[in-house]
């Protein structure tokens, strides 16, 4: 059976970019898990040295956007900073 390219490509990036597993879209989709290898082997073969580094380079921006929304969270948990007192200016003459 022939399936058309955008089904294929559709297929691969559920496993590569949205992490589900080759198992699950062979289920989802009534496919083997055969065919669904050879389509993701095709498609990393294919793909250029920019679009690996671009890929890398969006998943540690997704990292560190996640971290950073981590810490965003805890400071806006904490308690607010004790008032500033006023400070006293001495001169030396």
């Amino acid at each position: 059976m022939k399936y058309e390219t955008s089904f294929k490509q559709h297929c691969v990036n559920l496993v590569v970019k949205e992490g589900r597993t080759k198992v699950s879209v062979t289920k989802e989709f009534n496919l083997s898990q055969g065919l669904i290898k050879k389509w993701i082997d095709v498609y990393e073969t294919t793909r250029t040295d920019k679009q690996l580094d671009l890929e890398q380079r969006q998943r540690e921006l997704e990292k560190e956007n996640k971290l950073l929304k981590k810490e965003n969270d805890f400071l806006k948990k904490r308690p607010p900073s004790l008032p500033r007192t006023k400070t006293c200016k001495i001169c030396i003459y």
